[in-house]
């Protein structure tokens, strides 16, 4: 180690001189030098012996001269001592000199002259409190450190309107902790508050800072994140404390000083001035809004029209919007005793409830607002104690008080011309902020302009109805024809009586008590038809007409009655004023009229006021213009009502109709069924004897199957129960398909067929197979009306939106006479005596309607008899026909030949016998049974894998009998219904039921084999 000898000069000197050799041993301090560091360091190594400050910015300038040499002079913070000071090192020789001067008080200065420029700029920029709250915490949790929390006083409470920590990990959960309001005598806050002197706490202790708080919430936040250093002091607004900012350090080792306090007391004079600025600024702005607000308000107080309900909904509306939450604004009923409220709350769905609680009339005695009736002023309650309230006002308020909860409470009259017309009270349930002067200046300008609006109605309301009193009676008595009249034509006679009582009682304007219309019945008793306001009408329903009370009176004389009250009811009607009893209301007045139609009284008609009234000469003359209206509209609807009755029998005979028109279809294809199956089963096994009465047979058969189907089609159009299977349709071979339908008649008459109906180049949307139907019943009409060897001809065209398919023969024609009514049904041509043309006079109904569902049309044309006719069909071409890809149909599937054993059960039994002996040539095991219970008996013997079932069985039908087999073998059976009846709903029923297939009589050979061969369902 090289020596260094110090000299007197550097003894003398103020600032710290030290010589350090290279290893940073210290080779001399001066005096200065141990006054700072208050111990000697000479011969030792300074890492050694301040080993907190390797790393720090001294460190690494000393190293720094040591390697490039010179010097270099830098200001260095030492935490240890909470000092600044200005080194200058340099190297001399083998040695490095520290020259330090302590620059603490002038870096102070330097901090808190930034901190105040940063600190107004950010203020300045602010004119909303919110965010000059937040900017005051961000701008000292950066500046001081390390976290700031600012509240201000919001009633008995300190809420926190920001907190901020200079560590952004750290920010989340100080802001959950400080979440919370505080009340003012709680914490550290509470001492600043109640005194206004700034604290400073260098060391705090935990347990004090727990105890200072009464929550377990804060109290736990203190255990989790405890700091070690706190200062505080109180915002101002000139006058009053309105606020805390609090200072943390959690994460910085140093605890505040004085100069911090010193700084953060100049921080919130500035604080406190940028708040009192915002706070006149938002007044002014306040002011301005409330301005506003009381012009809109008169504009809509005036635009309400003198409706005295709308202006206090405005009302309410207003003040809870400026200084709510709840406002109810109300009126002091004509009689004094009542109050009819309106009210709003700033939760737009809470409304109806606090109305509901209200209801549309409180009593005023003994409510709070009977108590401001008889002083005149406004009341303003704040820290408003909820059950002391409640004990001061009426039931229902108390009600909603308890619901809501208020924390404070103002109202104010609505007075005019010293008289208080009602009162506008607000409370707030969620806000502490007691309520100011401002508040209830601006409550009480709102309600002056209320009030004045809400007495100009009350005038208003009265020239009103002296100007309109002469042109009420006729206006409301042209309503009531029209509605009297429009009633009666459509609804029935208890509706068009109910509905006159309420629209009577609306233009009466008066509330009705009660009010009803009787009619007179063939016992000469009074029976009630409609009835308004009667909570026991059954009491009143039947009156003999020669009781004497009021009604009986008034139609066995045939004249009007009007009674003013109780008096002159009793004087007059003194029996039954006794049996009324505790049932009337101690003032009321009644009118009751006769209902005279045709010169004859056939009821009468009451009302009945639950107070005493004198009805004026324009009530008397509507009421019995009513009375005379009421009568005919009755009268009307009941002749409406029996020819409704009427029509309604006739529908009920054409739903009988239908009815039987398909079980007369069921009824044909029952037998049908085995005729179809044994002339399937001679074609299978190749019969060739008798070929000619076969062919007969099916022919003369396959006929009678058509008819029965067009028989039912015509029955399901009619009933609008027909459904279309719509998609992309080739027309060309729908027409193919119907001239193969028809074609053994065809043949049959020797008749020439000439089609143009090119196929692949026409399409429509439509049913394929009804399509089909179309065109055969035109083609076999065709055949059956044109001489044998005749000529028939069919072609497709299109005219550009439309196809267009004609059938044209050279037959026997139709009569102009003829041509109009040629679709209706059971209409047909000319026939000889042995109509030998057949046929049910429907085929061309139902090629009508099956042509119209497609929404297209049909026409015929002929020049006479003898001169043939013409059959044009035209559809809509299908919207993508140039588009699309030929449509190719599906084939029937080819039908496997797997043995299976299967349950026949039909309780016809040749149809049966038929079905087995055609399965069995199929190759398949089959057992018949005749019904349910006989089917049931051969299980222990025979498991069928399919079961065909009739539906109509005797004993237990198909439904039934399924469910049985369902329940006794170890796996169900494919089950297909075999029935007569083939509509939709009759296939729902049996897919319900848990049949597999529904086959409709007489069935295909097809159709049965792959019913019965097709192992799903």
């Amino acid at each position: 180690m090289s020596s260094w000898e110090p000299t007197a000069l550097l003894d003398a000197l103020d600032e710290s001189v030290t010589v350090y050799s290279r290893d940073a041993v210290v080779l001399y301090a001066n005096p200065a030098t141990f006054r700072i560091f208050g111990r000697e360091l000479t011969g030792k190594c300074i890492w050694d012996v301040f080993p907190e400050a390797v790393g720090s910015e001294f460190y690494q300038a000393f190293h720094r001269v040591l390697a490039r040499g010179g010097s270099e002079q830098a200001d260095h913070y030492y935490p240890v001592w909470d000092r600044w000071f200005r080194n200058q090192i340099v190297v001399v020789g083998d040695h490095l000199h520290v020259v330090a001067h302590d620059v603490t008080e002038h870096k102070l200065g330097e901090v808190r002259l930034r901190a105040l420029a940063r600190a107004s700029q950010a203020f300045a920029r602010t004119v909303e409190l919110a965010p000059l709250c937040e900017a005051i915490a961000q701008s000292l949790a950066e500046l001081v450190g390390d976290a700031c929390i600012v509240r201000v006083i919001e009633g008995d409470e300190l809420t926190p309107v920001a907190v901020h920590h200079s560590d952004p990990q750290r920010q989340d959960s100080l802001r959950a902790f400080f979440a919370k309001p505080l009340a003012k005598s709680e914490g550290l806050s509470a001492k600043v508050l109640a005194t206004g002197d700034p604290l400073l706490i260098e060391r705090v202790e935990s347990s004090v800072l727990r105890s200072s708080f009464h929550g377990d919430d804060h109290r736990a936040g203190i255990d989790r994140g405890a700091p070690h250093s706190v200062i505080a002091t109180a915002l101002t607004n000139g006058k009053e404390r309105v606020g805390v900012i609090t200072m943390l350090r959690d994460r910085t080792p140093r605890p505040y000083t004085r100069n911090d306090l010193s700084l953060l007391q100049d921080l919130s004079e500035r604080a406190s001035m940028a708040m009192a600025r915002v706070r006149l600024f938002e007044q002014s702005q306040l002011d301005h809004r409330r301005a506003i607000v009381i012009s809109d308000a008169s504009r809509a107080f005036s635009a309400a029209e003198g409706d005295t309900r709308a202006i206090l909904d405005l009302l309410a509306r207003a003040a809870a919007a400026e200084v709510g939450e709840i406002a109810v604004a109300n009126v002091i009923t004509d009689d004094g005793h009542r109050l009819r409220p309106v009210a709003f709350h700033s939760n737009a769905e809470l409304t109806s409830e606090v109305q509901d609680l209200l209801g549309r009339e409180t009593p005023l005695a003994g409510s709070f607002s009977e108590r401001v009736i008889a002083t005149g002023k406004s009341v303003r309650l704040t820290n408003l104690d909820v059950e002391s309230f409640v004990s001061s006002t009426t039931e229902k308020y108390a009600g909603m008080v308890r619901k809501f909860q208020p924390k404070s409470f103002m109202m104010v009259p609505l007075r005019r011309a010293q008289r208080v017309l009602g009162m506008l009270a607000v409370s707030r349930t969620a806000s502490a902020v007691p309520y100011s002067d401002t508040d209830e200046s601006l409550l009480e300008e709102l309600a002056d302009r209320a009030a004045l609006a809400v007495d100009s109605s009350r005038v208003l309301a009265a020239e009103r109805l002296a100007r309109q009193s002469a042109e009420r009676v006729a206006a409301q008595t042209r309503r009531l024809q029209a509605i009297a009249s429009e009633l009666s034509d459509r609804r029935p006679t208890r509706e068009v009586a109910e509905t006159i009582l309420r629209e009577s009682t609306t233009v009466l304007g008066d509330p009705v008590g009660t009010g009803a219309i009787w009619l007179v019945d063939d016992n000469r008793n009074c029976v009630m038809l409609a009835s308004v306001g009667y909570e026991t009408p059954q009491r009143y329903s039947t009156l003999p007409l020669d009781a004497a009370i009021p009604l009986c009176t008034a139609v066995r004389t045939e004249t009007p009655l009007y009674l003013a009250n109780v008096k002159e009811y009793a004087e007059q009607f003194p029996e039954s004023a006794k049996r009324l009893g505790s049932d009337a209301p101690a003032e009321f007045a009644t009118a009751c009229l006769p209902l005279i139609s045709e010169g004859r009284a056939i009821g009468g008609l009451v009302f009945a006021y639950p107070y005493a009234r004198t009805f004026i000469a324009d009530e008397r003359t509507f009421i019995e213009v009513l009375a005379s209206q009421c009568a005919q509209a009755i009268d009307r609807a009941r002749l409406l009502e029996q020819e409704r009755a009427a029509s309604e029998a006739a529908r009920a005979a054409d739903r009988r109709k239908d009815e039987f028109l398909a079980m007369l279809g069921h009824e044909l294809r029952n037998p049908l069924a085995p005729i179809m199956t044994a002339l399937e089963l001679m074609r299978l096994r190749n019969e060739n004897s008798n070929e000619r009465e076969r062919a007969m047979i099916e022919r003369q058969t396959r006929h009678l199957v058509r008819l029965v189907d067009d028989l039912l089609d015509i029955s399901r159009i009619t009933r609008g129960k027909i459904e279309l299977h719509k998609h992309r349709v080739d027309l060309g071979s729908a027409i193919g398909r119907a001239v193969e339908m028809a074609s053994p008649l065809l043949e049959q008459r020797n008749h020439h067929v000439s089609i143009a109906a090119p196929r692949g180049l026409v399409y429509v949307d439509g049913d394929e197979f009804r399509l089909a139907q179309v065109f055969q019943n035109l083609l076999t009409n065709a055949a059956k009306y044109t001489p044998s060897g005749g000529s028939i001809t069919v072609r497709l065209t299109t005219n550009g939106t439309d196809a267009v398919a004609e059938i044209e023969d050279n037959g026997v024609g139709i009569s102009s006479g003829a041509l109009s009514t040629i679709f209706d049904p059971f209409v047909q041509g000319a026939q000889n005596l042995d109509r030998s043309q057949g046929g049910l006079g429907i085929g061309l109904t139902l090629v009508r309607s099956l042509v119209e569902l497609h929404d297209g049309h049909v026409e015929a044309h002929s020049e006479g008899p003898g001169l043939g006719s013409r059959f044009s069909v035209t559809l809509p071409l299908s919207a993508g026909m140039l588009r699309e890809a030929q449509r190719t149909p599906q084939g029937m599937a080819p039908i496997r030949a797997t043995r299976r054993r299967v349950l026949l059960v039909d309780d016809n039994r040749d149809a049966a016998e038929m079905l087995a002996e055609l399965l069995r040539s199929a190759g398949h095991e089959v057992v018949v049974a005749f019904d349910g219970p006989s089917a049931l008996r051969t299980l222990p013997v025979f498991t069928p894998e399919v079961a065909l079932l009739d539906i109509g069985l005797p004993v237990m039908d198909g439904y039934d009998l399924a469910r049985r087999l369902k329940d006794a073998l170890p796996a169900t059976p494919r089950l297909v219904a075999i029935s007569g009846y083939g509509q939709e709903h009759d296939r729902q029923r049996s897919r319900a039921a848990g049949f597999d297939a529904h086959l409709v009589k007489p069935v295909q050979a097809e159709q049965v084999l792959a019913a019965v061969d097709d192992p799903v369902s």
